[in-house]
């Protein structure tokens, strides 16, 4: 059986965003169909706040980043404790129901890394959906478009184990760049499904329907 975990990461999201939104993010994480997993959560902002009570692990700990903060969580979970599957989340957004299940099935089936097709959101409801399940990912990636669901990724051991970092130079295109340098040795698989609503509004990390 696959040991699977979660990250939470966010500076200050309590101070940053409603509580309802962290309330809706937490429930879309609990009420997931693959109850296996643990929760790691890191606030590595200036002040305490855990969204999760049930967290395996909360740390609060200053990182210079939010990249800074992921790779060391990626580094621990994976080399320290083991874990075969970790999965990346946002606190401003919401998860499926199946995002997890409908994840790990692809990694069973062979993939390094799996993403999804996601719908983009606000206060005035869903406003767009991405499909991008069936392009080429390595030609679409060349030509910088990201079409990786970054916040709904799943990695795996075997893609971390390869040394594929994110660079926090690359900020704000860490993800882009990690995927580019990784496509050329990591089997990639986007899921046809919409498993994420990603919620824009001024404080998102990018507002581009085109990233």
């Amino acid at each position: 059986m696959l040991k699977v975990a979660v990250i939470s990461y966010h500076a200050n999201a309590y101070q940053i965003y409603p509580l309802k939104w962290l309330e809706e993010y937490r429930d879309s994480i609990m009420n997931q169909t693959f109850q296996a997993y643990d929760l790691f959560e890191v606030n590595y902002g200036k002040t305490v706040g855990m969204i999760f009570w049930k967290s395996k692990s909360y740390q609060s700990r200053e990182f210079p980043t939010f990249v800074h903060c992921m790779n060391w969580m990626l580094d621990y979970l994976f080399d320290e404790c083991g874990y075969d599957v970790v999965f990346n989340s946002n606190v401003d957004d919401i998860f499926h129901p199946q995002w997890m299940e409908k994840s790990l099935a692809a990694v069973k089936s062979g993939a390094d890394l799996v993403s999804c097709n996601f719908q983009l959101f606000n206060e005035h409801g869903i406003y767009h959906s991405h499909h991008f399940a069936r392009l080429d990912i390595k030609k679409e990636l060349d030509r910088n478009h990201n079409v990786l669901c970054h916040p709904a990724i799943a990695y795996t051991k075997n893609f971390w184990s390869k040394g594929h970092r994110y660079v926090p130079d690359d900020i704000p295109y860490e993800d882009l760049k990690l995927w580019q340098r990784a496509v050329n040795d990591s089997k990639i698989i986007i899921l046809p499904d919409h498993l994420l609503l990603h919620r824009v509004h001024d404080n998102a990390v990018c507002r581009s329907n085109n990233r």
